[in-house]
């Protein structure tokens, strides 16, 4: 009885530890966006940006919940004075939505949406759990108040408002990101999105969707795919099985042409031993 109380200890304890030290060598620490690199990027990207008279900074916040990563956004261009700034919000969850446009609600430059974004037009099922605002609210995650929102893709939106080049899209959809994508094949491949930042986590399970679908769709088309981390983006050029463990972290798909973007990410690879290591040329 002592024994076995002892080796479960010990396997609980050298399973946290080894799990801690697996997670801070593959660079895959807590998922807050104030210290994984989300916000900083994302204050980096706006401060490049090369911008005049004539220049409209365009985003869109797919998966808004109550808008913290728009307000991060809005309140980073109002600092600087970039009044030629537009983001599109999009909230299917009606109390969230309500949530959203009053924590937004100062801001003359925000297009708010209360339909949900997909890979179709339409009506889908959607799971509401009990908790207000709840961040979890999902297509496949089939748990809570089951109810139908209206759905649309990127690519209807962009041609519906005639919007002719988005520099950042955000996506958190709960295991739906992947839909959301295939929803932009247009486009991605007219290249008017320049980056396209989304979420990956155990959720992607439930849709049957992996890292490896958006390796395959993005093969031919002018995008890099990166992962950000605290203080770079870690692009791979190609898919490896050592990747699709289901941590949660933010990926993102960047333009080739988007050279500022990919001087200050760094190229990785996996070698023999599925371990990573940065390449020596990122050309």
């Amino acid at each position: 009885m002592i024994y076995n109380s002892l080796v479960n200890a010990t396997r609980k304890l050298l399973w946290v530890i080894g799990r801690r030290l697996y997670l801070w060598s593959r660079n895959e620490l807590t998922n807050n966006p104030e210290t994984n690199g989300e916000y900083s990027l994302l204050k980096k990207i706006l401060k490049n940006k090369n911008k005049n008279d004539n220049y409209e900074i365009v985003m869109m916040d797919i998966g808004a919940n109550i808008g913290e990563w728009a307000n991060q956004a809005l309140l980073h261009t109002a600092k600087r004075h970039d009044l030629n700034t537009k983001v599109f919000v999009f909230e299917p969850t009606v109390d969230t939505f309500n949530t959203l446009k009053m924590n937004l609600s100062s801001y003359e430059n925000v297009v708010f949406n209360n339909i949900a974004v997909s890979n179709y037009v339409g009506i889908i099922d959607f799971y509401i759990h009990d908790d207000k605002n709840s961040k979890t609210n999902s297509i496949f995650i089939k748990e809570g108040r089951k109810t139908s929102v209206e759905a649309t893709t990127i690519d209807q939106y962009v041609e519906s408002c005639n919007i002719k080049n988005i520099n950042y899209i955000k996506c958190d959809t709960e295991g739906n990101d992947f839909n959301v994508i295939l929803g932009a094949e247009k486009s991605l491949d007219s290249e008017i999105i320049e980056l396209f930042q989304f979420e990956y986590n155990h959720r992607w399970i439930n849709a049957k969707c992996f890292l490896k679908c958006v390796f395959d769709f993005i093969d031919g088309k002018n995008y890099f795919l990166g992962r950000i981390t605290k203080n770079t983006i870690e692009i791979y050029q190609n898919w490896h099985p050592e990747m699709e463990r289901f941590f949660e972290a933010n990926y993102i798909l960047i333009n080739k042409n988007e050279t500022e973007v990919i001087a200050m990410s760094r190229f990785v690879t996996f070698d023999r031993r599925n371990i990573i290591s940065c390449e020596a040329n990122n050309d």
